[in-house]
C-alpha cells in the first residue's frame, strides 16, 4: 500500500525535513512508502508535486500497470527527473505536457 493513515496517540516531537516538529495526540499523519527503489523521486513524497500535473502522469503510467500507488510512484519519478521546484515550493515539470505533444506529432 503506498500510503498508511495514522493517527497519533500521544504527543511526540519529530524531526521533519530538518526541522523540529510536534504530533500531537489526536493528529492524523499520512505516511507514503516507496515501492519502487532506486528511482530519482525516492526521497520525495506526493504532497512534494503539483497536484494536478501528478494526477496527469499518474493516469498516463496507468498504461504500465493497474495500481494507483505504482502508476504514482513512476510518475514522481519522471517529474523529479525533469522538474523544478516553483515558488509554491512544488515539483513542477512539463514532462507530461511535452510526452502528450510528441505522441500527437508521432499520429500525424
Amino acid at each position: 500500500m503506498g500510503k498508511n493513515k495514522f493517527t497519533v496517540t500521544k504527543d511526540v516531537n519529530i524531526v521533519l525535513n530538518g526541522e523540529p516538529y510536534i504530533l500531537e495526540a489526536g493528529d492524523t499523519i499520512m505516511i507514503w512508502d516507496d515501492r519502487l527503489a532506486g528511482g530519482v523521486a525516492d526521497h520525495n513524497v506526493p504532497s512534494d508535486f503539483d497536484e494536478a500535473e501528478l494526477e496527469v502522469g499518474t493516469e498516463v503510467e496507468h498504461e504500465h500497470t493497474d495500481d494507483d500507488d505504482v502508476a504514482k510512484e513512476i510518475a514522481m519519478d519522471h517529474m523529479a527527473e525533469t522538474g523544478e521546484v516553483g515558488e509554491d515550493d512544488k515539483i513542477h515539470s512539463d514532462y507530461y505536457k511535452l510526452l502528450d505533444k510528441m505522441e500527437k506529432e508521432l499520429e500525424g
